[in-house]
């Protein structure tokens, strides 16, 4: 983790969303108060900060939305760069702490975001911007993505006008189930299952240490919801930085929580022995 831009207000955060897009299909969507601009005033409530990774393999599946930042990437096609912001403020911005939460709970919750933000942005954001399905053809394989069986069923394009609402209740329901039971001769089903037994693991990973993330991140959006000044908030977003590097989270490395970071890496990149490889987890200070 290293180059961080601390936004602090939901001013300074609407205009680097904005100027961050780099398609004009997501800045007029932002810009015009659309789908777009929904999801970055969610984001927008608590400051937040972006960054460049320092070692891009531990930290690429390291999920920093938790903790209120998100990781700089870079993309051959711009939509799909623009969608993973999408993917990652949509995270950032809703969930939700509670500090001494059960683990079922956690769980409960933090699968509850997954399928929240997977739904927004590789599904409902074809049908709030069409023409964005076109942008993306080539990418991703380039072959069917699990968005096209309802972006090619006229059901849902009639649904989607007459109640978006339930309708990203429904598809949010199909896609779970999807993920719980999906076919292995569909690929598009088969790859959203895959990310049934990685999930279970990066919760089980942080069995331990969820909740110091829970207390914490509660604590500070707290102290932003009762900042009667732009100083107060200030000081609070300055304490959740300087939290966040602190050799109590980073243990002697460039990363938060890097025991989670390199284990979950492990699982991560579990089918590509390259990547594997240039996972060395470092000595951490206690």
């Amino acid at each position: 983790m290293k180059n961080i831009e601390v936004l602090y207000t939901p001013e300074e955060i609407h205009q680097y969303m904005y100027a961050r897009w780099k398609t004009p299909l997501f800045r007029d969507s932002h810009l015009r108060g659309g789908f777009v601009h929904e999801i970055v005033e969610a984001f927008a409530r608590y400051p937040k900060a972006f960054f460049d990774p320092t070692d891009a393999t531990a930290e690429k599946a390291h999920f920093s939305p938790w903790w209120g930042m998100i990781q700089n990437r870079e993309y051959d096609n711009d939509f799909v760069h623009d969608l993973y912001l999408l993917h990652e403020i949509k995270h950032a911005g809703k969930i939700i702490y509670i500090s001494d939460l059960c683990f079922d709970g956690f769980a409960r919750k933090m699968q509850d975001s997954e399928d929240d933000a997977s739904v927004y942005s590789e599904i409902i954001s074809y049908f709030a911007m069409p023409g964005l399905r076109s942008h993306t053809a080539t990418a991703f394989g380039g072959g069917v993505i699990y968005a096209d069986r309802f972006l090619q069923d006229p059901h849902y394009h009639k649904f989607w006008e007459a109640n978006p609402k339930h309708m990203i209740d429904e598809i949010f329901l199909h896609r779970r189930n999807t993920m719980l039971k999906g076919k292995a001769n569909d690929p598009a089903e088969a790859w959203i299952q895959s990310f049934n037994s990685s999930n279970e693991k990066w919760r089980e990973i942080w069995r331990q240490r969820y909740n110091e993330v829970e207390a914490f991140m509660m604590q500070f959006h707290s102290e932003c919801d009762h900042a009667q000044t732009p100083e107060e908030r200030r000081a609070a977003t300055d304490k959740w930085i300087k939290w966040i590097s602190s050799p109590e989270i980073c243990r002697g490395t460039d990363i938060p929580f890097p025991q989670e970071a390199y284990e979950f890496a492990s699982v991560y990149w579990r089918n590509d022995p390259a990547k594997l490889q240039q996972i060395v987890t470092p000595q951490l200070a206690v």
